[in-house]
């Protein structure tokens, strides 16, 4: 949703050059910043940039001077290169005023109204290309569904060789079929549909842009293939040897559940793909309502396979299967704050930027702040409970209470229901 820039021209249409930080690599931004934190206006822009050392051969008796000609510039390298040590002074406000008035559609309201880029994507999308996307959802759907498949069934096999005593790295692992199952469903979903919101809505490009999520999403499989031998898939054979993982009931609730999940992604995909130009009308906001929007539908089948726990199975008592609702409630999120983590990693250490929209929402989401700034204004309203209550170590912390509570008041000889299910409530949904 920021996509790094050189010049104001790399930037998609409502969007210009900008160093938000010094020593942070440029990255485009909404039009609407350059009166909001430049403070430059139309009166400015008039006043102040014929002086300036981009227009330094203004002269007002030459017809073929630079300024008289500036609607025709074509603001690239050659005009402006944006660095990561370019400083913020009048050139580069009188650039992006220009840049900006010549390609907003919204000018007139003060270059807000509108995200451009999104309003032109999706304006431009027929009968055709609607159908041609519908049917590429379709086809992308199905690994998502057979990934999460995968993640149940290895749980499955998890809990059968765990019967019933705690591990460690048993623990860690079903973080990593939650994060399947949840979270990684989603991501796929709202990936996908910003690579088509930031890129022309074409038939090559839908078609290649579903193709390269479909491999990425089948990578962990390819490295399966690449890495592990003969004797290592014969050791995965036996471990599932002697269990009843084609039970008729097991086998359609697995069924059930994971092409209810590919279906609700495909009617996310398409619905956000046509309400996104009405929900976003600030293109810095694009990251942060489909990051939120991504919480959102995990937060549904977290919430989902809790009262599936508490009204639908009959094992136990009913405050027995309260408190096993609380702790799948508990390690769901934790799991989705993990990967979350992970991210905020990856973009902190790795790509060293801490200035983009995502890294600003997860650090508002761990660590109490005031977070009260522009670029975060959407997200912020939210940040009380995020911060205080969902946080990693606050779930971290209530997972842990929880479980102990559960060994300490229900000991393991009334889960005999529970032990003996192959596949328990809090795996079908």
């Amino acid at each position: 949703a920021h996509p790094k820039c050189s010049a104001m021209n790399d930037c998609p249409k409502g969007t210009f050059c900008r160093v938000a930080v010094m020593g942070v690599n440029p990255e485009c931004q909404d039009c609407s910043k350059v009166l909001k934190d430049f403070k430059f206006t139309a009166t400015d822009f008039n006043n102040i940039c014929p002086a300036t050392e981009l227009f330094k051969d203004y002269d007002t008796s030459n017809e073929h001077d630079k300024w008289k000609l500036r609607d025709h510039i074509d603001i690239d390298y050659d005009e402006l290169l944006m660095t990561k040590t370019t400083p913020l002074d009048d050139t580069v406000k009188c650039l992006s005023y220009l840049h900006c008035d010549q390609m907003e559609i919204d000018k007139d309201s003060k270059f807000v109204g509108e995200c451009d880029f999104l309003k032109l994507n999706i304006g431009k999308m027929d009968v055709g290309t609607w159908l041609l996307i519908t049917f590429l959802t379709l086809l992308w759907a199905l690994p998502v569904s057979q990934d999460i498949e995968e993640a149940i069934t290895e749980e499955i096999v998890l809990n059968y060789h765990l019967a019933g005593s705690w591990s460690y790295p048993a623990e860690v692992l079903r973080l990593t079929f939650r994060i399947r199952k949840f979270w990684l469903p989603f991501g796929t979903t709202f990936a996908s549909l910003v690579l088509l919101l930031t890129d022309d809505l074409t038939a090559k490009n839908s078609i290649l842009n579903f193709l390269a999520i479909t491999f990425i999403a089948e990578a962990d499989n390819v490295l399966a293939i690449m890495f592990f031998g003969a004797n290592h898939r014969a050791v995965m054979e036996d471990s599932v040897r002697g269990m009843d993982l084609g039970n008729c009931h097991n086998a359609a609730a697995i069924f059930f559940f994971t092409r209810l999940q590919g279906l609700f992604c495909f009617i996310t995909f398409l619905g956000g793909l046509g309400a996104v130009r009405f929900i976003v009308k600030d293109c810095d906001n694009l990251e942060e309502v489909l990051t939120v929007s991504l919480v959102l539908c995990a937060l549904i089948f977290i919430m989902a396979q809790a009262f599936y726990t508490i009204f639908v199975r009959t094992y136990a008592t009913i405050w027995y299967r309260i408190l096993c609702a609380l702790i799948e409630f508990e390690r769901n999120w934790l799991s989705g704050m993990v990967a979350f983590t992970f991210i905020m990693g990856l973009v902190r250490l790795i790509m060293k930027d801490g200035t983009s929209g995502y890294y600003e929402l997860l650090r508002i989401s761990f660590f109490p702040i005031n977070a009260g700034s522009v670029d975060t204004k959407f997200i912020g309203s939210i940040s009380p409970p995020f911060t205080y209550l969902f946080g990693v170590p606050v779930s971290l912390f209530l997972l842990i209470i929880l479980e102990s509570c559960k060994y300490k008041f229900y000991p393991r000889n009334q889960e005999g229901i529970r032990e003996k299910t192959i596949l328990p409530g809090y795996l079908i949904i």
